[in-house]
């Protein structure tokens, strides 16, 4: 590309002398790090109970059986924390002490409130992407059988040059300002892999 644009320009009487193609700096993490387990899967989500007990409460789902429901009334899933760019893709790094857990297996559903349904298998996120050329948005995915879908205002978003800024709390968007691009995003279709091979969105 490189060589034919400066072909180009030569062709137009232009000089490239000096003239040099930046590519943009790649995006480092230096101050997180962040370890995929040596397997995809836990043996089982007993391993979750005991240890997320003092960050919310165990309640008993008709559909999904144990689901967790952290404390805080105005709790909301992929908030608190930030993106960052791992080698399985965008990858959410949380401020909350359960993160860990809750948003590297299972997936979320809202009753009125926000609750986890655990599963054994990893990956960097579980949620949906959608984008527009200069927003990009995400929101937690359902529980596999897909039965409940994410209500509007679970959607939050980020400017695309502000979505692995450190602060993305505060540069983040949600309510009045996504509803002004909402209906204009449109889903991406890419996919990773986790560390053994199988997909996520």
């Amino acid at each position: 590309m490189t060589s034919l644009l400066a072909a180009a320009l030569a062709a137009g009487g232009c000089t490239t002398t000096g003239w040099v193609v930046a590519s943009p700096p790649p995006v480092i993490v230096t101050d997180v790090e962040v370890v995929a387990p040596p397997y995809d899967e836990v043996w089982s989500v007993d391993v979750f109970y005991e240890e997320l007990t003092e960050y919310g409460v165990w309640l008993d789902d008709p559909s999904y059986g144990r689901v967790f429901e952290p404390y805080g009334d105005d709790f909301a899933p992929y908030r608190d924390g930030r993106w960052v760019m791992t080698e399985h893709g965008f990858t959410w790094v949380s401020d909350e002490p359960f993160g860990w857990a809750c948003y590297h297996y299972g997936r979320w559903m809202f009753e009125g409130r926000w609750r986890w349904v655990p599963d054994t298998e990893w990956a960097p996120a579980w949620v949906e992407w959608r984008e527009t050329d200069d927003t990009v948005a995400w929101s937690p995915l359902p529980p596999r059988d897909g039965r409940w879908r994410p209500p509007r205002d679970a959607w939050r978003g980020a400017r695309w040059n502000d979505v692995l800024a450190p602060d993305l709390r505060r540069r983040s968007l949600d309510g009045a300002a996504l509803a002004g691009v909402f209906d204009r995003l449109r889903p991406i279709e890419r996919h990773g892999k986790s560390p053994h091979g199988r997909r996520w969105a």
